[in-house]
């Protein structure tokens, strides 16, 4: 294992450490990637844009200027927070199945690069390498 590798091991404990911490605000309502442990992303996490105005503004059942409904929005955020969570600790506690059940619901409420990558790892760590080589390729053409 070379330096990057054991630098990005200890950056992945790292971040879920803060990503546990943050767990109880996610169980408070608020949403986003608070998980992640860094401060841009934990300032990123607490603004949200509307859909429907499309002002920027920090999570709220409601749009301060239009008015529009947001719980749904919220909830969404919610959960794809909690499915980062518990395959991230899934992930650390060497269950590799349950990392990918996890990482695979969490690609599905959002299919972004971010859950391509966990995603990736998770195969990675449960030893299927054809899959995860694949399924990573699909970041490569999203950047």
């Amino acid at each position: 294992m070379d330096k990057s590798s054991v630098k990005n091991v200890n950056s992945f404990h790292s971040n879920e450490k803060a990503g546990q911490t943050s767990r109880t605000e996610h169980s408070a309502g608020v949403a986003g990637t608070a998980a992640a442990g860094n401060t841009s992303d934990t300032a990123a996490a607490a603004m949200m844009r509307c859909p429907a105005c499309r002002a920027q503004q920090v999570w709220s059942p409601e749009c301060r200027r239009c008015g529009a409904d947001l719980m749904m929005m919220m909830m969404f955020e919610k959960t794809r927070g909690d499915q980062r969570c518990l395959a991230l600790t899934a992930l650390r506690d060497g269950r590799n199945q349950t990392a990918i059940r996890h990482a695979s619901r969490l690609y599905h409420v959002r299919p972004d690069t971010d859950s391509v990558r966990l995603l990736a790892v998770c195969l990675l760590m449960a030893g299927n390498f054809a899959q995860a080589c694949q399924i990573a390729n699909m970041c490569e053409f999203s950047e």
